[in-house]
């Protein structure tokens, strides 16, 4: 807001022809003419005879404020067509305090001046509290003095009725009560229309509305992937423009760097976007950097209280800005209105009505406060995919309701009844993850409430208060439990989709917080336990695993929880597999599946056979191993269960691969591969295209090897699995070695070593076993010699994992730029080259590719890290087996992708 066109309130409010007073009142009205651009200020005063309505007849266009309206050229096109529209008499902006509406409704009157013969008008409403003085104040703008308190209307109505107008009524929130006087205003006159801005609907029969959005924000994930020197490109979008436009207004010097473009980006969309709140932000930078600022913005209500004297008061502060809203509500509906700023990410209509609901605040009535906050633009409504309704606040006002919870003492027992209910629905999706024809639209649920989730471990972890309000109609019949069992239970019930969601390291920490926490011994803190061990599994920690696993099977074993100590002692004999010790293995495998038999519990047998099968191949016992595998299968498919059949056939193809038969492994793995893209499961995706490059390495070729490892490395390191990244950098050592790139090999050893020796454990499923002088890998694994290779063996060990990983894709790719025959010219492995089995992500990457862009801009395109990309395109190249770029666009271009 740049200017506030009502100008001085004091100064505006002589004029003539106004109605008795009523008690209390100034008697004074307010009006304005903005079509003849006139001061309000030196606007005739109530002694003159010069009749209003000529002055105002005389002219165009409104007088706008100084400075340009950024990114509302959209939102300006679509009011002015609607408004020219015949069938449109009366059209609403709504939306939230501060978002912009009284300089978007200025500029469209401008715009619109020459569209209406007889004059645009602005009438300012915001120091109207009576409904009853808007009649007055229109009939003063036109200049129309009141012959009788019951005809003014009539007077109105007469003096419009064949004028085309343009009336625009501003701030008519806290008046909507005379939305029926507009109405009948409307009816009476066909050629008028009236652009009304108002944070509520008038709920008028042929109202229109148009809610106006917040600026256009920038994509922080997408700009933090950038080099800063990138970033500064953001400077285009609207709200960083504003605030740039502001700071540089309050300190000349002020521009738009590579070190401070993405702290400005943060100030913006923690602002929501919304212009006022911008603007009083980027007044700060005269006493704080943008990184300053960016690191406040938690207590963005208290930080931003300076706006400019010629403001109306309500909107020099954010706080007070949001409090003119608040104020607006009945008592009820700002209950409701305090309670719900306890979500976070959103909520649906049940949540609300759940949370809303108190000893003070019947669930009756629920519907409509709902509905009347959106009304309110305190809450936005979104429809989702499934036709559902889900309802935001903007930060801005979740944190000013969030004040007003504080205040009511009603924060801790509201909190404690969100976490409840957030419990309930975490226990009512995890059983949908183990279906495979449910496990998506369960990993949609948790995702979609993952930001209350987070809210609720949050305040599972804080100290016990003094329980104001009980969460027991949340459980029912049940007794309540502590806020330490509500954590432990709900970080139990995000486990699996900690691994099929792929936040295996957010749902690590989570655990790891609360087991730091002193708790009695429950079936509670063993899930929570066994979770941290299988998760630590996952990220192929396996020392870690293996503590927390027997931990957890002791407590199984303590408070008799068969099931329990069998999916422990499971998971226990994968991690020794891993850690090359057979025997404790077998005898923790064998004891899990003879339990599961017993307990009858399918679901979790055929885990049970694969790991117990895999250590039996481990060790040699291929035959026994074979029985399990194909049990397993049998399982699976009769459960029809995706990954299930998945795993199995992994484990199949790897014994064949073991037992010599690499050519028939092949099959039985691009099945399971294929099984696992359908259902994301990046984490096996990668060990499964780990494999197959093994394989591919094993026959010779190593440009196959390569694009494989490539593509297994970029999952690998999205899901954080520490094991399978090293045996990768490894084997991407092992084929530099073959080509005789020594000092490259070395590195990738030393990097591969920093984030763990292969004998303290390797991935489920490799052919390459520890000193194993037959394995490929072991030709670039000699000890570090002296210089060059010294040198860059401690390189390695110096490297980051995203240096690691970037240094390993170059090196594949100067390989394989090499014209040089595959030693021994072996039969190319037999991979699927075909358009059909390319995923619908790497069908984006290719027309990208196609038309020319650098990985860098599909990567900012498709919001994903350039390694992404980079995987993505030796899939492709694989796939369709091309070797370049040209080769790959000639084929998407022959094939009718562009």
């Amino acid at each position: 807001m740049l200017a506030w066109i009502g100008g001085d309130c004091e100064n505006m409010m002589g004029a003539t022809n106004v109605r008795k007073p009523a008690p209390g009142h100034n008697g004074r009205s307010l009006h304005h003419s903005v079509g003849n651009g006139t001061d309000p200020a030196h606007l005739p005063d109530e002694e003159s005879n010069e009749p209003r309505a000529k002055a105002s007849h005389q002219a165009g266009t409104p007088a706008l404020p100084r400075g340009p309206l950024l990114g509302r050229a959209e939102c300006l096109h679509g009011i002015r067509v609607l408004l020219l529209q015949q069938h449109v008499g009366l059209l609403t902006l709504t939306g939230p305090g501060g978002v912009g509406k009284t300089r978007i409704a200025l500029q469209v009157a401008a715009d619109l001046g020459d569209a209406f013969a007889d004059g645009v008008y602005f009438v300012a409403l915001a120091p109207i509290r009576t409904p009853e003085l808007v009649l007055d104040t229109i009939a003063h703008t036109f200049g129309i003095r009141e012959i009788g308190a019951d005809t003014l209307e009539a007077d109105v109505r007469a003096y419009l009725c064949n004028k085309q107008t343009l009336l625009v009524l501003d701030n008519f929130e806290q008046v909507v009560a005379a939305a029926p006087m507009v109405a009948r205003l409307l009816q009476g006159c066909p050629q008028l229309k009236m652009l009304i801005t108002s944070r509520v609907r008038l709920n008028c029969y042929h109202e229109h509305e148009y809610t106006v959005p917040p600026l256009q924000l920038p994509d922080l994930k997408a700009m933090a992937a950038l080099e800063a020197r990138d970033r500064v490109d953001y400077g285009v979008l609207p709200a960083v423009a504003l605030f740039c436009l502001r700071a540089a207004a309050a300190r000349p010097d002020f521009t738009l760097t590579p070190a401070n473009a993405l702290d400005v980006a943060k100030i913006c969309v923690s602002l929501d976007g919304l212009p006022l709140a911008i603007e009083l932000a980027a007044a700060r930078v005269k006493l704080l950097s943008p990184a300053a600022l960016a690191a406040r913005m938690d207590d963005r209500l208290a930080l931003l209280t300076s706006g400019a004297h010629d403001l109306p008061p309500r909107q020099r502060t954010l706080r007070d800005e949001i409090a003119w809203s608040y104020d607006l509500l009945p008592v009820e509906t700002q209950h409701l209105f305090r309670r719900l700023a306890v979500f976070s990410g959103g909520f649906t209509l049940e949540a609300g009505q759940a949370i809303g609901a108190a000893k003070t605040a019947p669930a009756a009535g629920l519907l409509d406060g709902i509905a009347a906050l959106v009304d309110h633009s305190l809450l936005r409504a979104t429809e989702q995919p499934d036709g559902a309704m889900r309802f935001t606040m903007l930060e801005t006002i979740r944190e000013y309701a969030q004040e007003r919870l504080t205040e009511s003492g009603e924060m801790e027992a509201v909190r404690r009844r969100h976490a409840a209910y957030y419990l309930l629905q975490a226990e009512t999706f995890e059983p949908q993850l183990g279906l495979s024809d449910s496990r998506q639209a369960g990993v949609a649920q948790f995702d979609a409430e993952i930001d209350n989730f987070r809210a609720a471990l949050a305040w599972s972890t804080q100290a016990e208060q003094v329980q104001v309000e009980d969460a027991a109609s949340i459980f029912g019949q049940r007794a309540e439990p502590s806020r330490t069992e509500i954590g432990l239970r709900l970080a139990g019930a995000l486990i699996w989709y900690g691994l099929m969601g792929n936040r295996v390291g957010e749902i690590r920490q989570a655990l790891a917080s609360l087991l730091s926490q002193p708790s009695p011994a429950s079936k509670a803190r063993a899930r929570v336990v066994w979770g941290a061990g299988f998760l630590a599994l996952v990220h192929g920690e396996f020392a870690m695993a293996r503590a927390y696993l027997e931990e957890s099977t002791v407590m199984y074993r303590d408070i008799g929880d068969a099931l329990g100590l069998a999916i422990s002692l499971r998971e226990l004999c994968i991690v020794a597999h891993c850690q090359h010790q057979p025997t404790f293995a077998i005898r923790c495998g064998e004891e899990s599946v003879a339990i599961f038999r017993t307990l009858g519990s399918e679901g979790d047998l055929y885990v049970g056979l694969d790991n117990l099968g895999t250590a039996l191949a481990g060790h040699g016992e291929y035959a026994a191993a074979r029985l399990l595998f194909d049990e397993e299968y049998e399982i699976s498919r009769r459960r029809n269960d995706s990954s299930g059949i998945a795993t199995a056939l992994m484990s199949l193809g790897w014994l064949l691969a073991k037992e010599g038969d690499e050519q028939g492994a092949v099959a039985p793995l691009e099945q399971a591969l294929a099984l696992r893209r359908a259902i994301d499961e990046k984490w096996m995706i990668a060990e499964t295209l780990s494999l197959l490059g093994e394989i591919a390495q094993r026959r010779g070729a190593l440009t196959d090897a390569g694009r494989l490892y490539a593509e297994a490395l970029g999952l690998g390191y999205e899901v954080g699995d520490k094991a399978c990244m090293a045996h990768l950098l490894r084997q991407i050592a092992s084929i530099a070695a073959a080509r005789n790139r020594f000092e490259q090999a070395e590195r990738l050893i030393g990097a591969a070593e920093r984030l763990g020796s292969s004998k303290e454990g390797a991935i489920f499923h490799t052919l390459v076993a520890p000193d194993d002088p037959a394995s490929p890998a072991p030709a670039a694994q000699a000890k570090p010699g002296a210089g060059a290779a010294r040198v860059a063996w401690a390189h390695g060990r110096t490297m980051t994992v995203e240096e690691a990983i970037s240094f390993a894709l170059v090196t594949l790719d100067a390989l394989e730029a090499e014209v040089a025959p595959p030693l021994n010219q072996p039969e190319r492995v037999a991979l699927r080259r075909d358009f059909g089995s390319l995923t619908t992500r790497e069908i984006e990457v290719l027309q990208l590719l196609v038309r020319g862009m650098t990985y860098a801009q599909i990567a900012e395109r498709l919001v994903v890290s350039r390694r992404t990309v980079n995987a993505h395109v030796t899939a492709i190249y694989r796939k369709l087996d091309v070797n370049s770029r040209n080769e790959a666009t000639y084929a998407a271009l022959q094939h009718g992708l562009s």
